[in-house]
């Protein structure tokens, strides 16, 4: 997967699934947020098995592919990168 987007759009679409993914699960899965792009848009999804939440977010480039990342580790690193264009 490789995907080309503004920050503002990425940390907008990691906000409701990161809050719905559990920092400290037994199932250190639920802690993940997973990242889908078909190559026009990007959905985010997270879920705690009770509720879940996924958003998507028009892409400017991107190549098919899924991976699961920590969603709250994800909006830390996000958040300290330079505004602009983020490479993924």
């Amino acid at each position: 997967m490789n995907l080309t987007l503004p920050k503002k759009s990425l940390l907008a679409a990691l906000a409701a699934p990161v809050s719905c993914s559990e920092r400290k699960s037994p199932n250190p899965i639920l802690s993940n947020v997973l990242l889908s792009c078909d190559g026009a848009e990007l959905t985010v999804s997270g879920t705690d098995l009770y509720i879940g939440a996924s958003t998507k977010v028009p892409v400017d480039r991107g190549t098919t592919g899924s991976v699961a990342v920590p969603g709250k580790e994800l909006v830390d690193r996000v958040r300290m990168m330079p505004d602009g264009p983020l490479v993924l």
